[in-house]
């Protein structure tokens, strides 16, 4: 699958998010998402889910303004299926320390 330039508001680093509304898949299966011909992640989608799934987030730097996304699904056996919802891009921003404030 694949998709046309995807225009970013910086070049910062992003938090990409992989979800699948469902999967039927072999062991070997893996999921490749990549950024114009950079490999971004390689993912191991359930074997056999009904209902969404989420990959963990994966912190990625851009290397321009506009990547040309696609994502593939590598060493499938016939049949094997995977339904996409979306791939999510969230601008990364620095873990926030929490502290509890006594009265």
């Amino acid at each position: 699958m694949r998709f046309g330039p995807e225009y970013l508001p910086s070049t910062g680093p992003q938090d990409v998010v992989v979800t699948l509304t469902r999967s039927e898949v072999s062991p070997d299966a893996r999921l490749v998402l990549r950024a114009d011909a950079e490999v971004v992640a390689e993912l191991d989608p359930p074997d056999d889910r009904r209902g969404t799934w989420q990959s963990k987030p994966l912190r990625w730097t851009p290397s321009g303004p506009a990547p040309r996304w696609s994502l593939a699904l590598e060493a499938a056996a016939p049949g094997d299926v995977v339904h996409v919802r979306d791939i999510g891009l969230f601008a990364a921003t620095p873990t926030v320390r929490s502290s509890v404030l006594e009265r």
